[in-house]
């Protein structure tokens, strides 16, 4: 059968989109009307769910999002934690916010997040928090998040090409984390631009880092790091026993390493 695109108006009608949703196949459109929609998005389909508007912001769902399947969400403003519990859901051009976190992946998720803005995350306090899962998040503008920028804990990641300010830690990995930091740009951060903890080990490569309030990075607890062709600006500190391989980086500012030997 091939796929269709099935259309849903009823903003301020309760379980509208639930109900349209019922009626969509694996690889059909959900192409959602300008309006306010008062219920939780539940995705369990691999269907592209579309707001119809020119600007994300004409499309409203107040209740956050389940995800646990693939397809895609686009053009959406979202109030509430998106919540990915398993799949290979891609999320794109959506405004998040209000919700305990911004987005909140799990460990059988392996989303794509791309050319969000995700903000005004003040409960549990993560824009983004990878939870020993994979994922891949780029373009993304992340702001005003109470704790961390993007968190990764024990997990699989690609982070490209995001803008990260005003939280209080901008990229935090713990608990053997790794994958790929490249071209974010993050500054005004109140504590560390980039914390590398708990034998965590990502390559950290082409970011420029400014305007943090303690230090543009931070390894400790045994973290490491390829840390290579970043522009930092401010506090670098290496912990004892944290010795990534680095350079060459730009560095401007206090560089402490509480090791006997210097980084590579």
């Amino acid at each position: 059968m091939d796929p269709k695109t099935v259309t849903v108006a009823k903003s301020g009608t309760e379980g509208a989109l639930a109900a349209a949703l019922q009626g969509c196949s694996a690889g059909d459109t959900l192409l959602i009307k300008v309006g306010q929609y008062n219920e939780t998005l539940v995705l369990t389909k691999d269907v592209h769910v579309v707001g119809d508007a020119e600007v994300n912001t004409d499309v409203v769902i107040t209740g956050g999002s389940v995800c646990t399947a693939g397809g895609s969400i686009k053009n959406l403003t979202i109030h509430g934690c998106v919540e990915i519990r398993s799949g290979d859901v891609c999320i794109s051009n959506c405004d998040i916010s209000q919700g305990a976190d911004g987005i909140r992946v799990q460990a059988e998720a392996n989303p794509t997040l791309f050319r969000n803005t995700i903000h005004n995350v003040h409960q549990g306090g993560d824009g983004i928090y990878f939870n020993q899962s994979k994922g891949t998040a780029e373009e993304n503008s992340i702001h005003h998040a109470r704790v961390n920028g993007i968190h990764v804990n024990n997990g699989e990641v690609t982070l490209r090409a995001n803008h990260i300010h005003d939280c209080h830690f901008g990229i935090y990995f713990r608990h053997n984390g790794y994958g790929l930091v490249e071209g974010n740009e993050i500054n005004s951060i109140t504590s560390f631009g980039i914390y590398l903890t708990d034998h965590s080990d990502p390559i950290v490569r082409a970011n420029r880092v400014a305007q943090c309030g303690v230090h543009v990075l931070l390894v400790s607890q045994e973290g490491k790091g390829d840390v290579a062709e970043n522009a930092f600006t401010g506090s670098v500190v290496l912990k004892k026993h944290c010795v990534p391989v680095w350079g060459p980086n730009t560095h401007t500012g206090r560089f402490e390493n509480e090791n006997t030997t210097l980084p590579d």
